[in-house]
């Protein structure tokens, strides 16, 4: 198992954050009605934002302000883009095992 500084554990906290500001902006803007806000929707977002933002965080290179942004992005976009991974992942396995999951 890898061991983090406390530097690199602010860092981690820091990219879950954006995450979830990015999903936060992400729930702000998608939203049309007040129905949109269901709690089960709104932390389902959350969690995938944060998500987003950490995984984000295992990939980078370094911390700066271009990957500030993209994990904020990232947080963004992760509403969308996990459950679609996930699908086409599904598929995939289903395919190799031959049966549905």
């Amino acid at each position: 198992m890898v061991e983090l500084g406390s530097s690199e554990i602010i860092e981690a906290l820091v990219s879950v954050a954006l995450g979830v500001l990015g999903a936060i902006t992400y729930i702000l803007v998608r939203a049309e009605k007040k129905e949109d806000f269901s709690l089960e929707e709104v932390l389902r977002t959350l969690a995938l934002g944060a998500i987003g933002g950490l995984v984000y965080f295992m990939l980078r290179s370094e911390y700066g302000f271009p990957d500030s942004v993209m994990t904020f992005v990232s947080g963004y976009f992760a509403r969308d883009f996990i459950p679609a991974v996930s699908a086409r992942v599904k598929k995939v396995v289903e395919a190799l095992i031959g049966q549905k999951i």
